[in-house]
């Protein structure tokens, strides 16, 4: 009878064991996998428009943009933000759908029941960018007979690439980790709004 006992206690002690193990693996996973704060270098070529190189700022649930002579502030869970021209002293506000190339919306962690053919979108697989785990979706468009892909930093949920065919391609590259002081994503004091019509002089 004892040695029933014995054999029970050591068996519960075992199964208590591989739980407590199962846990601490699984807290370990979900440190490893906390977004944190880091920089990078973004570049946006075009056969349409000029090139355009910058930084990029990404902290919780704020990104930014900065491309010299404007700068892109998004709040990631509300989706809005500001552009501001710091050599002109304006912003404006932007909406949404001009977060779409940097963090495209996502549903249940899929970006297609956005996307303009949700049934022509798919998700490719998992890559690494940038030394960054990321997963890349292939949104078709079959009217226009081209396809964008965008490879989704899968911890902050912010694109670390995307091409459109041939025509276009955002990159982020040089990722560092680290700090991103609050004070990069608030509005600066002293500026004058101005709508989305608003193109600012350039000065040679």
């Amino acid at each position: 009878m004892s040695r029933d006992i014995s054999r029970t206690r050591n068996l519960l002690l075992f199964v208590l064991a591989v739980i407590a193990l199962a846990f601490l693996l699984n807290a370990c996973r979900a440190q490893n996998s906390t977004a944190k704060p880091f920089t990078a270098d973004i570049s946006l070529s075009s056969t349409v428009i000029p090139s355009i190189s910058g930084r990029l700022y990404v902290s919780g649930n704020h990104i930014r943009l900065d491309w010299g002579k404007m700068v892109d502030v998004f709040d990631l869970k509300t989706r809005q933000g500001w552009r501001t021209f710091p050599d002109s002293k304006m912003y404006m506000v932007l909406e949404s759908r001009r977060l779409r190339t940097y963090a495209p919306e996502m549903v249940d962690g899929s970006m297609c029941p956005h996307a303009t053919y949700p049934s022509f979108c798919k998700l490719v697989g998992s890559e690494e960018i940038e030394g960054r785990a990321a997963r890349k979706w292939d949104l078709y468009d079959p009217v226009k007979g081209f396809h964008v892909y965008y490879w989704i930093d899968e911890a902050q949920g912010v694109t670390l690439r995307m091409a459109i065919g041939d025509a276009s391609t955002y990159k982020v590259s040089n990722v560092h980790v680290g700090t991103v002081p609050d004070s990069m994503f608030e509005l600066p004091k002293g500026l004058t709004k101005v709508d989305e019509q608003f193109r600012p002089i350039e000065h040679d």
